[in-house]
């Protein structure tokens, strides 16, 4: 029968046989035996290695540069170095670009490498070379923006850590301020300075007033503390629920930071919920922006987000019930829904284009397209619904006048009605394009637009080049044309042609770009930009379905760059590493909007290359997740990512 242990008697068992091992006698003649045995064997092997011819590897006795190792190259795919060279080498290669290069080399048959313990002399490259005068200054460069970015940030520290963040302007119940070594309760009218931490206590509360005028109302069992950047304020919510009424912010973004979701608006009112299961986020009014897990979403009034599954939602208003505005978020976020959904049912959207007339028009050299929608109706019908229920609903008026109005109201009123004005004798697209002019800067800009009402529209620009003439000092002077190539350049410096041909016009600030037009209209099949490489990325466009296009020809804008940067100083040497690098290989870019189904947008940006075997189109792999993104900071002002097959690739052409 089997019998089971316990760990002391194994112990003890271990014990005793370790012991009985040391305690055993060997006789004198095993040992002999054993020591003639490894005497013969170490005999045998030397004279073996005596005799056999010596591998390159013995020509190097000690490693010291680049040029010991890449002489051990035979020797490593021979199979015949140590295992520690081995090892040694392998890591040196993974770090060492020339190194991998001859390796590299070595293994597929190329120049043999050198053997000797001196490398050779480098021959002569077009590629820039880094002297010792130059890395010294490159040091010195360096170490002064080091110096100059960490001052500035102590500066910014120092500087911002002695401002006010926020006023307490209500405090019911036990308010504290936390730090490591006390805590002090507050009271209404209390300074709160950055980083200063702030918690209430269980059945209590507080308002605080942001430097923004933003308020931020805390509930029971909440924490949190404030830090401001050059892009924003940031709430940081420890725990506990906050609901926040932001300010309206220019250039700058009000942010709320939980342990697992990152909340962005410029003015708005929103709640924030964290605890230890996850983050959730409801709306009352505006848009607010939710970050997590690689992902963002946007919300509008109504709508909530959640960071874990394991959070259930509720309904906003229950969100909210704990606030002592309740009452007024419930009726303004019931209006507001309502005021959504109605938009979203009754104004008409643009559809998607299947083909469009203008874009065999365009001239030839047409380096840059845009196709936009006359959104026209949408924006008048959304703007009439809008007042439509603002002045039957106090609520919705109140919020009008406090939050989206203000002094710019009429300004806003007068630019629907232009805009109204306008599209109401348009047709469905209007196309704008542009090409490189002699300096290779964007010129020659040529505006097409279908016309619904083409009798009404002439008069309308006669009555807008009067108004602009009366209104608009030194602005555009608009001159009417019939016939382009009968017409005369007008005498004001900045004019814009409008030239109205049957159901169609065109404008351009240029009156020799509507003569080229015209004279291309009057001679069908003569317009070389139709099949063209750029015209055909822009029809594939249109066969899928287009509402907003905008696309630049990156071919011919890289060409005249490069023709330019040729001319310089050093310049070919430039352009030769732009074509390692593989920028001479860009053709098209891309980007696109529209609706794939009821209230869902797909925005898209494509960026295609020529040759995708070198430089940047080598290296990046296909779309897929990004965790790095998690780790970049809410106040960074600008963040890139990518994707690569292999980082080797990349550093190898760098």
């Amino acid at each position: 029968m089997k019998r089971n242990y316990t760990k002391p008697e194994l112990d003890q068992i271990l014990d005793g046989v370790v012991a009985r091992v040391r305690e055993e006698e060997i006789e004198a003649a095993t040992v002999s035996d054993a020591a003639t045995r490894v005497w013969a064997r170490v005999s045998t092997e030397s004279a073996q290695a005596a005799t056999a011819p010596q591998s390159t590897a013995g020509a190097v006795e000690h490693i010291r540069n680049c040029a010991d190792f890449q002489a051990l190259i035979p020797d490593y795919l021979g199979g015949e170095l140590t295992p520690a060279r081995t090892l040694l080498f392998e890591d040196h290669t993974l770090e060492c670009i020339p190194c991998r290069k001859a390796l590299k080399l070595a293994r597929t048959g190329g120049a043999s490498v050198a053997t000797r313990a001196v490398r050779p002399k480098a021959k002569q490259s077009t590629n820039w070379q880094i002297t010792p005068s130059f890395r010294r200054w490159a040091i010195a460069a360096t170490l002064v923006l080091c110096v100059g970015l960490t001052a500035l940030v102590f500066v910014n520290r120092f500087n911002s850590g002695n401002a006010i963040a926020a006023t307490i302007d209500a405090a019911d119940g036990a308010v504290y301020h936390i730090s490591e070594a006390d805590t002090d309760a507050l009271a209404a009218g209390a300074k709160l300075k950055q980083g200063e931490r702030i918690r209430t206590a269980k059945e209590s509360g507080a308002v605080l007033q942001l430097a923004d005028n933003s308020l931020v109302e805390m509930r029971e069992r909440s924490e949190i503390y404030l830090t401001e950047s050059s892009v924003g304020t940031t709430i940081h919510l420890e725990r506990g629920n906050v609901i926040v009424q932001a300010a309206k912010q220019r250039e700058r973004h009000l942010y709320v930071a939980t342990p697992d979701s990152l909340v962005s608006v410029t003015g708005t009112i929103f709640s924030v919920n964290s605890g230890t299961k996850g983050s959730r986020v409801s709306v009352v009014e505006g848009e607010v922006r939710v970050k997590h897990s690689n992902r963002e979403e946007v919300l509008h009034p109504g709508d909530q987000a959640m960071t874990s599954r394991s959070i259930e939602p509720i309904p906003v208003k229950q969100e909210i019930a704990w606030s002592r505005n309740a009452e007024q978020y419930a009726k303004l976020l019931t209006e507001l829904t309502a005021l959504r959904n109605d938009l979203n049912n009754r104004v008409p959207r643009p559809g998607v284009r299947y083909s469009t007339r203008f874009l065999d028009m365009l001239p030839e050299s047409t380096v840059l397209y845009a196709a936009l929608p006359n959104l026209a109706q949408t924006l008048s019908e959304s703007h009439r619904i809008m007042q439509e229920r603002i002045s039957q609903n106090p609520a919705l008026s109140q919020w009008w006048k406090e939050h989206q109005h203000g002094p710019r109201g009429p300004e806003l009123e007068q630019a629907i009605q232009q805009v109204r004005e306008f599209g109401q004798y348009l047709g469905e697209e209007i196309v704008v394009s542009a090409e490189l002019n002699g300096r290779g800067e964007p010129g020659g800009f040529l505006v097409l637009g279908e016309l619904k009402d083409a009798a009404g529209f002439r008069p309308f620009v006669e009555q807008l080049k009067a108004r602009l003439a009366t209104e608009a000092k030194g602005g555009p002077a608009l001159q009417l044309v019939d016939d382009p190539s009968a017409a005369v350049e007008g005498a004001a410096k900045n004019n814009l042609y409008v030239w109205i041909r049957g159901d169609f016009f065109a404008a351009s600030p240029d009156l020799a770009q509507l003569r080229r037009l015209a004279a291309s209209l009057n001679a069908p099949g003569t317009n070389r930009f139709v099949g063209s490489p750029f015209h055909t990325r822009i029809a594939e466009i249109y066969r899928e379905g287009a509402s907003l296009v905008v696309a630049a020809d990156l071919e011919k804008i890289t060409a005249r760059v490069m023709q330019d940067e040729s001319q310089k100083n050093n310049g070919q040497q430039r352009v030769e590493t732009f074509r390692q690098l593989g920028l001479l290989n860009l053709k098209h870019f891309v980007v696109e909007q529209k609706d794939v189904a009821p209230h869902k947008t797909q925005s898209r940006a494509a960026l295609t290359f020529g040759d995708t075997q070198r430089g940047i189109a080598s290296w990046l792999a296909a779309p897929g997740p990004m965790g790095a993104l998690d780790y970049i900071s809410p106040d960074a002002h600008m963040a890139a990512a990518f994707v690569v097959k292999d980082p080797a690739l990349l550093v190898d052409d760098l």
